[in-house]
């Protein structure tokens, strides 16, 4: 009979990510909902953003390395261009 070895470090790291991975949805359903609500609250669109700005650069240097930063940051920019193109805003 084989016998199997259990990492303990392993399977805690499993978990972890497991939760992780299940919560992460929920998180930007919730962003996405409070996002919604300040707008239809009339927050100050300059602020709301500037707030949309800081977690876009966060997001990107906290997510993604260091050399692929630029790129992310390079096509953050084109959609939000290409957003506001589609509405027509520029």
């Amino acid at each position: 009979m084989t016998e199997r070895r259990t990492f303990h470090a392993v399977d805690d790291l499993i978990r972890s990510v497991e939760a992780i991975a299940t919560e992460t949805p929920r998180l930007v359903a919730d962003a996405r909902a409070a996002i919604k609500a300040a707008i239809a609250g009339g927050a100050d669109p300059y602020l709301l953003a500037d707030v949309l700005a800081d977690g876009i650069a966060a997001c990107i240097v906290g997510n993604v390395p260091r050399e692929l930063e630029a790129g992310a940051a390079m096509s953050a920019l084109r959609l939000s261009n290409g957003c506001l193109l589609e509405l027509g805003i520029i």
